[in-house]
């Protein structure tokens, strides 16, 4: 099942299945992570992809989503959290989003729809 395809609402389905059933593991958490952040529901999406986080610390783009969806939700100090978590040549480009207000705001104001589930 692929969010990318948009099948969201099979892969939640299964998801809570295999979390039932005490199946539980980094690619799944990561997959419904991206596909809650895929549909702006970015507080779902932060569950998962913290919770892929604690399964794979080191993975990068798991830190990224983490990152953006922190970012949209104006979860601001979370979001330098994440940053220091990042490779350290990653570090200053994603510390200029946040320095830099007019485009945080702007960030926040397209994004800021549709952000709860």
């Amino acid at each position: 099942v692929d969010s990318i395809n948009g099948q969201h609402t099979e892969l939640v389905s299964i998801a809570n299945q295999a979390f039932n059933k005490g199946i539980d593991f980094y690619f799944l958490r990561y997959r419904l992570g991206v596909s809650y952040f895929n549909q702006k529901k970015y507080l779902l999406a932060n569950v998962h992809l913290r919770k892929a986080l604690e399964y794979y610390p080191a993975d990068f783009y798991t830190k990224e989503y983490l990152f953006y969806c922190n970012l949209y939700l104006n979860n601001v100090e979370d979001a330098k959290q994440i940053i220091l978590m990042l490779p350290i040549n990653f570090q200053s480009y994603y510390s200029n989003m946040i320095g830099n207000e007019i485009l945080l705001n702007i960030l926040l104001f397209l994004f800021n729809l549709h952000i709860f589930y």
